[in-house]
């Protein structure tokens, strides 16, 4: 990757960068929170190795990766550079792909099943770690959304996450349906919240100072989203443009 290249890129990445600096800081008074207590996971899913370093040298920290495939190798190539993000996976995660992800990620956001659950805890403990990871609520209870019932995250923490050596669970993510109107998204994100407070009181006392972590919006609801507690936010659109699939 050439000088010029480099450079149009975080040209490109720090203009769309203020605007959204602008929309979270705005999200943040209008709550009575605190910028910082906002993290923004830059969704670099379809976006190269090369961009990845030109957010990062603007002070992107985190990175969100979608699939396993794609991860891997972009990765290796950041890596490789004098670049060293906190990469987090999004995406689905399927059982047969979890150890080659558990201990490269610094979080895995979307735990949807205890099947999966034990699956980390196993190859966690096979590399003698622990991993962070978010557990995945299906709020809108859609069929084609992967997630948790809410019923069945509770469930999972009371009586389950409570035994695990290898896995930590550091708090809930979701997604809203794409296109609903603010009134909606309000509703949705407040509800959210409403069920990660349930859910930290589901945990035995010692457990519950680590969960603090609230996955919600993306480029089209962040605002929505930080109203109501998100802490982190997996922006992708917003800050590097349009996909190139």
């Amino acid at each position: 990757m050439n000088e010029q290249t480099q450079n149009q890129y975080k040209d490109t990445i720090r203009k769309r960068l203020v605007l959204v600096e602008q929309e979270i800081e705005r999200a943040c008074r209008e709550a009575g929170r605190k910028r910082d207590d906002v993290h923004i996971v830059a969704v670099s899913k379809f976006h190269s190795a090369a961009e990845v370093c030109a957010a990062y040298e603007l002070g992107l920290n985190h990175f969100g990766e979608n699939r396993v495939q794609e991860f891997l190798p972009k990765q290796r190539a950041v890596e490789a550079t004098e670049c060293h993000p906190a990469w987090h996976l999004i995406g689905t995660l399927q059982r047969n792909k979890v150890r080659q992800v558990v201990g490269k990620v610094a979080l895995i956001h979307s735990v949807d099943s205890l099947r999966l659950l034990k699956e980390i805890e196993k190859r966690a403990g096979n590399a003698a770690i622990v991993q962070p990871v978010l557990l995945q609520v299906n709020l809108s209870e859609v069929d084609n959304k992967h997630g948790l019932t809410v019923s069945d995250c509770l469930e999972l923490l009371h009586d389950v996450v409570p035994e695990l050596s290898h896995v930590q669970v550091r708090g809930l993510m979701t997604m809203a349906e794409f296109g609903w109107d603010d009134e909606k998204l309000d509703h949705f994100f407040a509800a959210f919240k409403d069920v990660c407070e349930r859910a930290k009181v589901a945990l035995p006392e010692k457990l519950q100072a680590d969960f603090n972590i609230i996955s919600a919006g993306m480029s089209q609801d962040f605002v929505q989203a930080i109203r109501h507690g998100a802490t982190h936010v997996r922006i992708g659109t917003a800050i590097f443009g349009e996909r190139e699939y």
